[in-house]
């Protein structure tokens, strides 16, 4: 056995052939049958010999690799080389079947502690190599902490390597993060190497316990934790000795696990500390953190005594506590503190306020220091705005119509939630605002008025149905006419960076829906400046005004030089690309007609047919030329490109003959040929002559993007020629083409099985980069497929995030269960992929789906992973998702909050009675911040609603400032998911400009983008 993985790792021949026996001692067939009943071998009929599977031939080469090592056969340097895959004899794909060898081969050295020192020089080699990412990143964070109990002298040899030559090193954390994981792990001894580190006077490695210790906790280390960690506060307040708040937010993290486990030493710490010597307020911050149930009790028993301990200067610890165990009879305490400003105090105070009298914290307002009451907004606001909406909007619409500064003070407290607003608070801020600008008009269009950005913006994001009535009323008002002199007074400047203050007054102008906003476009578009003009061919298309159609025009007319590579140059084409794109959505056919002809510019916006699309076919005396140009046998090349690109956009099916009669005589690899076939599949041509004229093309270099697309819109008929195409094509040529092909010949019943057939020629001959056709190959059955399959869907991390994907996808055809569990591990490892994860699970297991996404909302702290739950349980049963969300709020304060972040996305109504309950009554800040922001989320979801019900009965220009507001407020991915209440395509039919949808979808993209 040992013998043909040793063949296999030196000469990457494999499997073994049948003349090859003789060079592993392999001398006959009953050898053979006896490796395969024991599951060892398997034999294919032509005498071809391989492991049963490749996992087994990573253990035979590991153990043949070890047995040279002891035999002193390899060095350490020639073993490294040989597991990090530098050698010259291996190829690419040998290595990969060999992924398991290293770490097959750290264990069985391990198994000898005689070998700790050389396994340690191993370990530095291994982790130089790029193979294990960036100083061996996955060597410690994945593979090492696999090896279980044997990996903990490994580790603890290598961190003493390495903190004996330098401090603060990198790999420190990594070695960190494995003695984290193999905490965790059942069986693997760590409470003897825990305690050595902790008591090491290295800092580095009581990091690494201190590590260990916050993800499995050891309340006998308490003592010792709560030694260093004032160490660590000492030295960050003096700012002596190195340490940092990471290195304190670590101590304090592992001290509070360990409480968890131990209250009761929180208790004896706080009566026994010494308030000279130790940090009480930090025994008081652990006190309120903690979320054993006795923690109500140990706050009454210890409460006066925190009280007379904590240093007066630092009371916000004791304003915490008082907040979270709602202590009443601490309210004088906390009002005195509304107006202290040591140690943040005065917001602390008003935070607490806020749960235990909220009327009184809002009558109290003024009392508190203007500083701090803007900096905490996020902590009281949401839940005064909860308990009492009503007053609190008229306390802070009072205190601003009292203040020199009344504006910014609306403007900074709800600056995160300008929909939180009522209709009396954003008049005041209307007005307020106009009349900031007529104080300062002359000084805001003389100079940089920097200030007017923050009220614009902050206007410009309001997107309530009722809000927005109210700023489309000052259409024609003064506010409208300053606004736009200031942003007109902007456009002095040729810089490509953002002008905050133009932007902002802009988007606030496309909301109120009036003139403003097209007298800025045409002042942008009459600008000397690239990148003023810029600007307003952005949304020039918003606008069917005669001034911003002739400007267009134009720019668009404009010559285009082109580079010594014949290439149009970068800002001039830009020009003319937004231009004509703008032309076409407001249905200038006739200026189009006539720059395409005069600028003779084919490289035109692809999506130009559909922007005009809604004015129907251009009428005849505009393609007239075209048509002449194309019936003309000596019509030049570029003269027929334009005529392809007008029949293109016309519309017109009556130029379908002449078009077909270019795409006859035209060489396939010529211009000519790729833009009629273009024009032919945009006219609707459904001929037998269009499927063979097209299937001509796929053979091309330069056209067989566009052959390929027309067949495969041509239905049947050219997805089966297309399938002809990739039968014959050689499998040597690029990959990534034939998988669009695959997909379109498996979409259809009649070609399916080709589809499949392919799939798997191509999966067998791994070619794939990303977007491999496992989950269709899975279908053939094809063993090697699956072993492939199972290979990728269980891989770790990968820049190539597709393929394991994709290997799940088709490790579902036939396996389910195993690939719920790839699944499952995928959402912990796959991070890029998570939301195409939660969908899949939610398409083959409905039934076990909400329990499973659930569970990993709660288990895997990631932001990203809990909004892709909550997006996919809205695909489930309602009523199912309903129970299963409220039963969860009642876990920890991390699963609590964790689910309300779920259940934000699930505007159910038993959900919002759950939510509402745990803003009202928990205690955990975290938690209740969480439900509040669900709340939030819940009523932009209802205002999205509202705003997608009158989008199609308002007129055009409404359309746009109500376009606006659905894009500011609602979830990129779900206006985008044709399975969900708020998909966009219900109001961006047919019947609408394609530039609505093409403006959303410019916009989603940028979105979605930042999210990730």
């Amino acid at each position: 056995m040992m013998a043909l993985a040793d063949h296999m790792r030196k000469e990457g021949s494999y499997p073994l052939a049948r003349p090859g026996w003789h060079e592993i001692g392999l001398t006959d067939d009953g050898q053979i049958a006896r490796l395969e009943t024991t599951g060892w071998l398997r034999s294919a009929e032509g005498g071809e010999v391989a492991f049963a599977h490749d996992r087994l031939l990573n253990w035979a080469v590991a153990k043949a690799l070890v047995r040279k090592f002891q035999r002193k056969e390899l060095s350490v340097e020639n073993l490294g080389t040989l597991l990090i895959g530098e050698s010259d004899r291996q190829e690419r794909r040998s290595i990969r079947r060999l992924g398991y060898v290293p770490m097959d081969t750290l264990w069985l050295l391990a198994a000898d502690k005689e070998n700790s020192e050389k396994l340690g020089q191993l370990i530095a080699l291994l982790e130089e190599s790029h193979e294990f990412g960036s100083h061996g990143e996955n060597l410690y964070v994945h593979f090492l902490p696999t090896l279980g109990q044997r990996a903990v002298p490994l580790l603890l040899e290598r961190l003493r390597a390495i903190t004996s030559a330098s401090n603060g090193d990198y790999r420190v954390n990594l070695i960190g993060k494995a003695f984290t994981d193999l905490a965790r792990q059942e069986g693997v001894e760590m409470e003897e190497a825990i305690n050595s580190l902790l008591n090491s006077p290295s800092r580095d490695q009581q990091a690494v316990a201190i590590a260990a210790l916050t993800s499995a906790p050891n309340s006998r280390n308490l003592d010792r934790l709560w030694e260093l960690h004032q160490q660590r506060l000492d030295s960050l307040e003096d700012k002596t000795d190195g340490w940092g708040r990471l290195d304190y937010q670590a101590s304090f993290a592992a001290l509070r696990a360990g409480i968890e486990r131990d209250p009761e030493w929180l208790r004896h710490r706080i009566f026994a500390s010494d308030a000279e010597r130790e940090p009480v307020s930090v025994l008081a911050y652990l006190l309120n953190g903690l979320e054993h149930q006795n923690a109500p009790e140990i706050w009454r028993a210890t409460c006066d005594v925190l009280m007379a301990k904590v240093s007066t200067s630092k009371p916000r610890s004791l304003l915490y506590c008082i907040a979270r165990f709602s202590d009443l009879e601490k309210l004088d305490f906390v009002v005195k503190h509304l107006s202290l400003s040591d140690d943040f105090a005065s917001g602390a105070a008003l935070t607490a306020l806020t749960i235990l009298d909220p009327v009184e914290a809002i009558r109290r307002l003024v009392e508190v220091t203007k500083l701090e009451r803007d900096m905490t907004r996020n902590q009281w606001l949401p839940v005064l705005l909860r308990a009492q909406p009503e007053i609190t909007r008229q306390r802070i619409r009072e205190l601003a119509e009292t203040e020199p500064k009344g504006r910014q003070l609306i403007e900074n407290l709800y600056w995160e939630r300008p929909n939180e607003l009522d209709e009396a608070t954003l008049r005041f801020l209307l007005r307020a605002l106009e009349t900031d600008l007529h104080e300062h008009l002359d000084d805001a269009i003389a100079g940089d008025p920097i200030w007017l950005f923050h009220p614009l913006d902050f206007v410009g994001r309001i997107a309530r149905p009722d809000l927005l009535t109210i700023i489309e009323a000052e259409v024609g008002s003064e506010l409208e006419r300053m606004i736009t002199t200031v942003a007109c007074s902007r456009l002095r400047n040729n810089s490509n960076y953002s002008d905050h203050v133009r932007e902002s007054a802009r988007r606030v102008l496309i909301l109120m829906g009036g003139e403003g906003i097209t007298k800025l476009i045409n002042r942008e578009l009459q600008s000397e400046h690239f990148w003023v003009r810029h600007g307003g061919l952005n949304c020039a298309f918003m606008r069917a005004d005669e001034g911003i159609i002739e400007r267009l025009t134009a720019i668009a007319r404009r010559p285009i030089p082109r580079d010594d590579r014949g290439e149009p140059e970068s800002n001039p084409y830009m020009e003319f690309y937004q231009a004509i794109t703008a032309l076409a959505a407001l249905g200038c056919d006739a200026a189009l007609v006539e720059i395409l002809w005069n600028s003779g510019m084919a490289e035109v916006p692809i999506n130009l047919a559909d922007l005009r699309a809604h004015r129907g076919p251009m009428q005849k005396t505009l393609t007239a030329r075209a048509l002449k140009t194309m019936e003309s046998a000596s019509s030049a090349e570029d003269a027929l490109v334009t005529a392809l690109v007008i029949s293109w956009l016309s519309g017109d099916a009556d130029l379908i003959p002449a078009v077909r009669s270019i795409l006859e005589r035209a060489e396939p690899e010529s211009r000519a040929a790729g833009y009629a076939c273009i024009a032919l599949q945009e006219l609707g041509d459904q001929s037998e002559d269009f499927v063979r004229l097209a299937a001509r093309l796929v053979q091309t270099k330069a056209n067989a993007t566009s052959g390929m697309n027309a067949l495969i819109k041509l239905g049947e008929r050219g997805v089966t020629m297309l399938g002809n195409w990739l039968k014959g094509r050689s499998s040597s040529e690029p990959a990534e083409i034939d998988v669009w092909a695959i997909r379109a010949l498996y979409d259809r019943a009649a070609t399916r099985k080709l589809a499949i057939d392919i799939a798997v020629d191509r999966c067998v001959q791994e070619r794939f980069m990303q977007n491999a056709p496992y989950d269709i190959a899975a279908e053939a059955g094809e063993p090697s497929v699956r072993e492939q399959i199972l290979d990728k869907a269980y891989s770790g991390r990968s820049f190539m995030t597709t393929l394991p994907l994709r290997a799940i996808e088709g490790l579902a055809k036939f396996d389910v269960t195993r690939a719920i569990e790839a699944i499952e591990i995928g959402l912990h490892t796959h991070s890029k992929i998570e939301r195409d994860l939660c969908r899949l699970l939610v398409r083959i297991a409905p039934e076990a789906a909400a329990t499973k996404l659930i569970n990993a909302a709660t288990s895997i702290d990631r932001d990203s992973l809990r909004r892709a739950v909550g997006r996919e349980l809205r695909r489930l049963d309602p009523t199912i998702v309903a129970l299963l969300v409220s039963g969860r709020l009642s876990g920890s304060s991390f699963e609590r909050k964790a689910i309300a972040e779920v259940a934000g996305w699930l505007p159910m109504p038993a959900i919002a009675e759950a939510l509402g309950h745990l803003a009202d009554n928990d205690s955990a800040r975290e938690a209740r911040y969480s439900a509040l922001a669900a709340l939030d989320r819940h009523r932009r979801e209802e205002s999205t609603r509202a705003l997608l019900a009158a989008f199609p009965l308002a007129g055009s220009e409404r359309r746009w400032s109500l376009l606006i507001a659905i894009l500011e407020l609602a979830d990129p991915y779900l206006l985008t998911d044709r399975e969900d209440p708020l998909w966009l395509g219900q109001i961006l039919t047919d019947n609408v400009p394609a530039a609505f949808a093409e403006h959303a979808e410019s916009v989603l993209r940028q979105r979605k983008q930042k999210e990730n």
